[in-house]
């Protein structure tokens, strides 16, 4: 992430700020919708609260998460964010 940056000022694209794509229609043009894009630091998992659980048991499973909610911006990920996980 460090090594991209902006064209017009040369300055780093960061976490906190959006990047705004748009999209090419036919060659040179492209839409005009200012779509954001967040960079965020992947999560880390750690340890699950269970090894198994039986077939014909519903449990929940809950995986010690680090977010790295120092670096990454909590608002973004509740207004953007879909936390689900499917087997």
């Amino acid at each position: 992430m460090s090594a991209m940056q902006y064209t017009g000022s040369g300055k780093p694209v960061t976490i906190s700020e959006p990047i705004f794509v748009e999209i090419t229609l036919v060659g040179d043009h492209f839409t005009d919708n200012k779509i954001p894009v967040f960079y965020h630091s992947e999560p880390a998992y750690k340890t699950p609260s269970r090894d198994s659980v039986p077939n014909n048991l519903n449990q929940q499973i809950i995986v010690d998460t680090d977010f790295y909610w120092d670096i990454n911006q909590v608002d973004d990920f509740h207004e953007h964010s879909n936390f689900t996980c499917l087997f």
